[in-house]
């Protein structure tokens, strides 16, 4: 059975395809398209199509190439940009919004028996803190002076205006250092109370033994 897709799906296809191809070519050259197509049991010429948008794809067919290059039908056409089939990955990239590789990362140091395994304790502590927000906010002007001053660099404007926007970058990132140590200097002091704490009751059980 043939899916019939339209003519911006074929295209999302077939660019989705060329980066997933790269990919595994990034991982060994020696997989050329006609290997990969072998590999997948899908005939070159018809692969080609695929690549090119000229052509629907089977139902068949698309599932063994979601299947080969481990990413979910949706992604292929173009429904989601969260290439894993995991539903529970899909669902969590969608609701927050956070990137299919940071929740991949955040789940890797989770599971880690190293000193990693604290990284997404120290990440939800940052997040919560109140003043991290003011950290995003200057971190979004910075992006948007950068894009002003890609244009000013293909203007006549001059390089004045280029210098003034760099300056006012330069005092947003120490705006960001400072409130970031603030933050880190939060954490230290609440971790130091903490152990405090601990030591405490530890001292005032072994008195009351």
């Amino acid at each position: 059975m043939t899916t019939l897709l339209n003519k911006q799906t074929k295209k999302t296809l077939a660019e989705r395809l060329h980066s997933l191809i790269d990919e595994k070519l990034d991982t060994d050259y020696k997989l050329t398209i006609p290997i990969q197509c072998k590999q997948m049991n899908i005939p070159y010429q018809t692969f080609n199509k695929y690549l090119n948008a000229i052509s629907d794809c089977s139902i068949t067919n698309l599932s063994i190439i979601a299947d080969y290059y481990g990413v979910s039908t949706d992604y292929l056409l173009g429904r989601t940009n969260t290439k894993s089939p995991n539903t529970d990955i899909q669902a969590v990239c969608n609701t927050i919004g956070l990137s299919e590789k940071t929740i991949l990362l955040l789940q890797k140091w989770n599971e880690s028996a190293d000193n990693k395994r604290f990284y997404n304790s120290y990440i939800s502590t940052i997040l919560e803190n109140p003043n991290f927000e003011r950290i995003l906010d200057e971190i979004g002007v910075i992006i948007v002076e950068s894009r002003i001053e890609g244009k000013l660099y293909n203007s006549n404007n001059g390089i004045e205006d280029i210098i003034v926007t760099q300056n006012e970058q330069m005092a947003k990132l120490w705006i960001i250092q400072k409130v970031f140590t603030e933050i880190i200097e939060d954490m230290s002091a609440a971790e130091r109370h903490n152990t405090f704490e601990k030591t405490k009751r530890g001292a005032n059980n072994g008195s009351n033994k």
